[in-house]
């Protein structure tokens, strides 16, 4: 369901992104191209710059940045929920999340550090990695049918930025739509 989802998001957001023939556009603008506009507008425009103008490029690194930034909340709450666990199975789950969200911090920090130049494909498959590693957690959860309202609370902002971050790398990779063939990558 997630997978069917995200693939008519990302087609959305190719399909959406194909009428235009800029290579630049402000924060805001670019917000309202990916899958989950609101959920940009709210942790990557707001408190920014975001009448600024800014190639698709900068706006992946601007939102993978507040994708890194809600990783690292999402990590200190979980860790404080472990925490309260005494006993296993949900003390245990809730550490495998913490080492999930863990991972997804040192990934998306490998998309941040431009010192390695990593290519398109790299960053899709960072980003992806970071997208599975939350899926991992909420997947423990329900093997072990253990029902919590917390999970979604804590992840599901995150997932959308990842989303939203992914949704922007397929555009920049190799099969960009017509109208993105001039961004820099």
């Amino acid at each position: 369901m997630k997978v069917t989802l995200f693939i008519c998001l990302i087609i959305t957001f190719i399909f959406y992104c194909s009428s235009k023939t800029t290579t630049t556009g402000t924060i805001n603008w670019w917000c309202t191209q990916t899958p989950y506009n609101q959920t940009c507008n709210h942790y990557v425009a707001e408190g920014k710059n975001s009448t600024a103008t800014v190639s698709i490029n900068q706006f992946l690194d601007i939102t993978v940045n507040a994708a890194e930034e809600e990783a690292r909340v999402v990590l200190k709450r979980a860790q404080g929920i472990e925490a309260t666990y005494p006993n296993p199975p949900e003390k245990t789950l809730w550490h495998s999340c913490v080492d999930d969200f863990d991972e997804a911090v040192f990934t998306l920090n490998m998309v941040l550090d431009h010192t390695h130049q990593p290519s398109p494909d790299d960053i899709w498959t960072w980003i992806s990695a970071s997208v599975t590693d939350v899926d991992f957690c909420e997947e423990e959860f329900e093997n072990m049918n253990i029902t919590t309202t917390m999970l979604p609370a804590l992840t599901t902002n995150l997932t959308q930025l990842l989303l939203n971050s992914l949704a922007i790398s397929v555009a920049i990779m190799g099969g960009n739509p017509p109208g993105l063939n001039e961004m820099e990558v």
